[in-house]
């Protein structure tokens, strides 16, 4: 019985840590500000435990990261965003997600590439592609525009120059799967045929 609560306050932990990742999208998150979130949703964990659960995340390929901190793989946006299975190991709650919301976020990747694709070779800024986007009925936030972005990038369909104002250019995967010369990946709706 112990170890059963043992394990099951392991999984549940390693689910609020992707949950925390998620919400600091597009920015790193330090282990510090990870250990606070953690210890104040009620979690009894050391920085030497969060660090053994940030490298199971890791080498799952749920999360990464770099000088700037800890961030989510597209693989641990898309666990997070019930798009793809989760293994064992981490505790996601059943499905919670509403599912018109997760087409319509899928349709507006699909979209935002599509829009990149139209202005290649030249880099579009997020404030003229929110505004396209919001002529095509997808109002977005500067902040989940980023976040967006930052998915895309990760899957390696786009490139972003950061910086006050970000410079995004679809790359050569992103046209193909614009093009539906790839197969579509989960949490990007698949281009009409």
């Amino acid at each position: 019985m112990h170890d059963d609560l043992n394990k099951v306050r392991r999984e549940q932990l390693r689910w609020r840590l992707l949950l925390v990742l998620d919400s600091a999208r597009p920015a790193r998150v330090t282990e510090s500000l990870l250990l606070g979130a953690l210890q104040a949703a009620g979690f009894d964990v050391s920085a030497e435990g969060l660090r053994k659960h940030l490298d199971y995340l890791k080498d799952r390929s749920l999360c990464r990261s770099d000088r700037d901190g800890w961030g989510l793989t597209y693989l641990g946006i898309d666990v997070v965003e019930f798009t793809v299975d989760c293994k064992p190991g981490i505790g996601r709650p059943e499905s919670v997600v509403n599912t018109t919301d997760r087409l319509r976020r899928e349709r507006m990747r699909l979209r935002m590439l599509a829009v990149l694709d139209t202005s290649r070779p030249v880099s579009m800024s997020d404030n003229f592609l929110a505004e396209v986007l919001a002529c095509a009925s997808y109002a977005v936030t500067p902040s989940e525009l980023r976040r967006q972005c930052d998915y895309l990038e990760l899957r390696d369909l786009v490139q972003i120059q950061r910086g006050a104002e970000w410079l995004i250019e679809v790359t050569h995967y992103g046209t193909d799967l614009v093009e539906g010369n790839h197969e579509p990946f989960p949490g990007i709706a698949a281009p009409p045929k």
